[in-house]
């Protein structure tokens, strides 16, 4: 579905001019489309991380507040996957920086997200 972008899509999913990093599979619509999105996602957390920690590990990239943090569960269980909002694109641009970096002793991948993913995930999510 287009959604409410009016489905301005770049092409069949070929030839993206971000260098040719082909667009994360997983979600259809994850803000590729859509412009820049303030929302990123988060893998590889380790399972004790709590919101707070999240928060501070962004600290010397781009403010985050608690509320903006949402850890993804799998039936109760953190499934090392949290969504972060941020206040802008352009911090969460910044954020993104932080891709592959460590918190403890596991690294964190980072991957541009959508307020679509964001909605989907919200359920199951604290």
């Amino acid at each position: 579905s287009a959604g409410p972008y009016g489905g301005q899509h770049f092409g069949s999913g070929q030839g993206y001019s971000n260098g040719g990093r082909p667009a994360e599979v997983a979600g259809a619509g994850n803000g590729y489309d859509a412009g820049p999105s303030n929302v990123l996602r988060l893998r590889g957390l380790p399972f004790s991380a709590q919101k707070e920690d999240i928060v501070r590990w962004f600290e010397d990239a781009a403010p985050l507040a608690v509320d903006s943090v949402h850890i993804i569960t799998d039936y109760g269980r953190p499934t090392g996957v949290a969504l972060v909002e941020f206040g802008s694109p352009q911090d969460a641009q910044a954020a993104a920086a932080k891709d592959k970096q460590m918190m403890g002793t596991r690294y964190i991948e980072v991957f541009p997200s959508s307020r679509d993913e964001l909605q989907r995930y919200l359920p199951r999510s604290y």
